[in-house]
């Protein structure tokens, strides 16, 4: 088992869901909750087309009834109860960080590359994020797009995207699911339904 990203044996989605969903994230850009970094420090910023960190967690119901035809259209039948629907968009890098109240999410990339490194450091505290100067990185992935993986979030970890690309992902928050990462890997298939 990898401790930071595991790749899944899922279908891709069909290219027109794929575009849906790009246009979908541009056409909402205006309520992303968005954070970028300054100075190694993370801010909440609201709106943000540019650089930096968005998401939109799909709460409606009707939004949540779209995404969920859409997964099945694709042959992906999964266990929504206490699952979270997350659209993400990133642009540039995002600094090393850690996502608290977010321990693990199966994700599909969209669009867009990027570089993940994840990191260590001694006397580790989860925090929002950290000074690159007292971490050592551990593994290095490039994720591949139309791909589904698993991803760590309680572990340091940073982006950096190529050629000033976009980066669209869509997620789902398994938090509320499994107890960690860990348990999440061994027990993911529970929240498929046959």
């Amino acid at each position: 088992m990898d401790k930071y990203i595991t790749s899944l044996d899922l279908p891709s989605l069909k290219s027109d869901d794929e575009e849906f969903i790009i246009n979908y994230v541009h056409e909402n850009i205006d309520r992303f909750n968005s954070w970028v970094n300054v100075n190694n420090f993370t801010s909440r910023i609201g709106v943000n087309v540019g650089t930096g960190f968005s998401n939109l967690p799909i709460v409606d119901e009707d939004e949540q009834r779209t995404f969920i035809d859409l997964f099945e259209r694709n042959g992906l039948f999964f266990d929504y109860e206490d699952v979270i629907i997350v659209l993400q968009r990133s642009k540039n890098n995002i600094i090393p960080h850690t996502d608290p109240g977010r321990t693990c999410t199966l994700a599909y990339l969209v669009k867009g590359e990027a570089e993940t490194k994840f990191y260590s450091m001694e006397n580790f505290v989860p925090n929002i994020n950290y000074a690159n100067a007292k971490l050592h990185t551990e593994a290095s992935y490039v994720i591949p797009q139309r791909s589904w993986y698993l991803f760590n979030h309680s572990k340091i970890h940073g982006v950096e995207n190529f050629q000033d690309s976009e980066r669209i992902q869509i997620a789902l928050n398994l938090t509320s699911k499994f107890i960690d990462y860990q348990d999440a890997v061994e027990n993911w298939k529970r929240i498929l339904i046959d």
